[in-house]
């Protein structure tokens, strides 16, 4: 069995890297004593895979990890009542789902989330009208760059009150999240990014 695990990184783990977190799940199932399988080898390791990495020092409200479990007689609420008796503090395990054989993360991942946070005192200053220009005229600037299958559920971006939302839909076409920022950056001063969600695709087709 094959769970998904939704957890949030905030505070101080934000500063862990992936690599970082490999070692922080694996200790922490450990703990825990779920029961992981672990490949073959002299060193085993945990099998699991991760959705893709964010950025350094970039906090995350909804992530993803995938792991493989011996027991499918466990129950979901007891796994996260474990996990998160023994996680380290700032990370926190908020969700869990199951597959009945392993999924291909490249497949199941279907976008990332993210909010760049405008500066507080610049907020009053910004006209949404002049924004959402900006942002129409983003289409352009991806298309010249090579992005030709790009439409607005590759790259779709959002005027909130305060900041902008940044859907990163899954595709072969899909900007990268520096070219975004960078574009963002170039006319906008932001105070934070948060990644705030991504989004799991489940074997009966509904998104966690």
């Amino acid at each position: 069995m094959w769970l998904v695990l939704k957890y949030k990184k905030v505070g101080l783990a934000a500063l862990l890297s992936q690599n970082d977190m490999q070692l922080v799940f694996t200790r922490t199932f450990r703990r825990a004593g779920l029961p992981v399988v672990y490949s073959d080898g002299f060193a085993g390791r945990v099998k699991m895979a991760f959705s893709p990495a964010p950025p350094y020092a970039v906090e995350v409200l909804n992530d993803a990890v995938f792991v493989e479990l011996n027991d499918d007689l466990i129950k979901e609420r007891e796994i996260l009542e474990r996990l998160n008796r023994f996680s380290i503090p700032g990370v926190v395990f908020t969700d869990v789902a199951t597959y009945s054989k392993k999924p291909k993360v490249g497949d199941v991942i279907k976008c990332v989330v993210y909010k760049f946070y405008f500066v507080a005192e610049g907020r009053a200053d910004i006209n949404s009208n002049v924004l959402a220009l900006n942002l129409d005229y983003s289409k352009r600037i991806f298309l010249k760059r090579g992005y030709w299958k790009m439409r607005p559920k590759r790259c779709e971006l959002r005027v909130m009150k305060d900041g902008v939302l940044v859907y990163l839909w899954k595709s072969f076409s899909m900007p990268s999240y520096r070219e975004v920022r960078d574009f963002l950056e170039s006319f906008l001063k932001f105070e934070k990014v948060v990644r705030i969600a991504t989004l799991v695709e489940l074997e009966d087709g509904s998104l966690i």
